[in-house]
């Protein structure tokens, strides 16, 4: 099992995708082929540090170290048929959805007004086309992941007034790059979101909040693809 390069003092996800995430992004892997063994590995040895420093941890991620393991199990078994589906395909789609909804999130709780959250998007529910536009709403089984995201886009946006109130200036729009500013009484805040498929270098000071982003340096850090960050000029 990988050990910990540093110990655990706060077990801070949302669920097990948003772990997931963490350790792709540390080790500068791609959701799309995710090396099973290495991140399996890693995920055990950061539940095992949690449960060893009495950490409360949601069954959910137990259930997914069980899920890890068995891909793993699946990963070093020959192919029955060529054309078999792979073993992580499941779990690559499930972290490219949550992904996007966390960005599609952070955009519209940045955007000016109030942002308009259809009953459900907030806890990870799906929508069809009519008559089953959505069901309803899943008491007991909400996505706490998805929704501990909503809570603290919630929190940013009250402790921030110019994400409510803030002027709106577009600096970026174009190779799926999207980057705008909210200023508002002295303070201005930058947003980026990347939808391409390649790693976005930017300027940077504070950062606030973010998915898929990596610090290179004091002043710049590395957007991964369909990643997202929420900044201050100083």
């Amino acid at each position: 099992m990988a050990e910990l390069k540093y110990k655990i003092e706060s077990f801070d996800f949302d669920g097990p995708l948003d772990l997931l995430l963490t350790l792709i992004q540390k080790n500068k892997v791609s959701i799309e082929d995710i090396p099973i063994a290495l991140i399996c590995d890693q995920y055990m040895a950061y539940i095992t540090e949690a449960e060893r420093l009495d950490m409360d941890l949601a069954s959910e991620f137990i259930v997914m170290a069980s899920e890890l393991m068995l891909i793993k199990s699946k990963m070093l078994l020959p192919k029955a048929e060529p054309e078999e589906e792979d073993p992580r395909a499941e779990l690559a789609e499930a972290l490219l959805k949550y992904q996007q909804a966390k960005a599609a999130a952070a955009l519209l709780f940045c955007f000016p007004g109030s942002p308009m959250v259809y009953y459900g998007d907030e806890v990870g529910m799906e929508g069809f086309e009519d008559p089953f536009n959505r069901q309803t709403y899943p008491w007991g089984h909400e996505d706490w992941e998805i929704l501990g995201h909503y809570r603290r886009l919630g929190k940013l946006r009250k402790d921030h007034p110019a994400l409510r109130l803030g002027d709106i200036h577009f600096f970026q729009a174009g190779d799926k790059h999207l980057g705008y500013t909210r200023s508002y009484q002295g303070k201005t805040y930058k947003i980026y979101a990347n939808r391409s498929g390649d790693p976005w270098a930017i300027p940077t000071h504070r950062v606030y909040f973010g998915v898929n982003m990596q610090v290179v340096a004091r002043d710049q850090l590395i957007i991964g693809p369909r990643g997202f960050c929420i900044t201050e000029d100083l």
